[in-house]
């Protein structure tokens, strides 16, 4: 069995992390180089023998001021389709904050 998880660095160790409280065994230490405690990443893990074993660490952004105008304009289109799509409702009156925002674009 495979899969992929995401979450923040709990423990570092030689030849294994931890995070949200499971083990993954580090094919090699080279995936290590770059990770700290505390940072988001994302986990690639096959099982063997019983245990989880990572084959690939992909460091995450965490911070929206990391992100360049064209990826926050994609993620405001994305987060507007999606609200659209789900046939989002909200009280009659005023558009909430949230959407005035969503629709304002760069161009």
């Amino acid at each position: 069995m495979s899969g992929v998880t995401s979450g923040t660095l709990d423990v570092i160790g030689p030849d294994a992390i931890q995070f949200a409280g499971v083990t993954y065994r580090l094919l090699t230490p080279d995936l290590l180089v770059g990770l700290s405690v505390g940072q988001h990443v994302t986990v690639v893990w096959d099982e063997r023998e019983g245990q989880r074993q990572a084959t690939k660490a992909i460091l995450e952004r965490t911070s929206m001021t990391s992100l360049g105008l064209g990826d926050l304009a994609q993620r405001r289109r994305v987060l507007f389709t999606m609200l659209t799509t789900l046939g989002f409702r909200y009280p009659p009156g005023r558009e909430p904050p949230a959407i005035a925002g969503i629709r304002q674009v760069p161009r």
